[in-house]
């Protein structure tokens, strides 16, 4: 499965910072979530909860769309990062801009920018 939940799923989801996917059929999340959710678990690390845009939109769905209709590798790298500091968009392994980035109070990663401004600075970059 690759669909994305529904707005009210993720809204679920997004709001039970402690068990974020109770009452959730987590065999009805795209494969993708499923295995970060898996990894998370077995490391024992806080519930996975996928990266989120300043509009809201899931930044692997972006990430994707962008890559799979630009034939296009995208990674969003931080290294040595500390709360506050950009991390490097890079397409095709050349850096073509930063996000600020920042953790929420349940967890979850927000880049500072709109999914419209991500795709601009690709689109602009290819």
């Amino acid at each position: 499965m690759n669909e994305v939940p529904d707005a009210e799923t993720l809204d679920a989801i997004v709001t039970e910072a402690a068990a974020p996917y109770e009452g959730i059929d987590i065999a009805m999340l795209p494969t993708w979530w499923q295995e970060a959710i898996a990894e998370f678990e077995a490391h024992g690390l806080h519930p996975f909860q996928p990266a989120r845009l300043l509009d809201g939109e899931l930044m692997y769905v972006v990430r994707q769309r962008l890559e799979d209709t630009h034939d296009v590798s995208i990674d969003i790298v931080g290294r040595n990062v500390t709360p506050g500091d950009e991390w490097e968009i890079r397409l095709d392994g050349e850096a073509i801009g930063t996000a600020g980035h920042r953790r929420t109070a349940t967890g979850y990663s927000v880049f500072e920018l709109t999914s419209q401004e991500f795709e601009r600075m690709v689109k602009m970059a290819i």
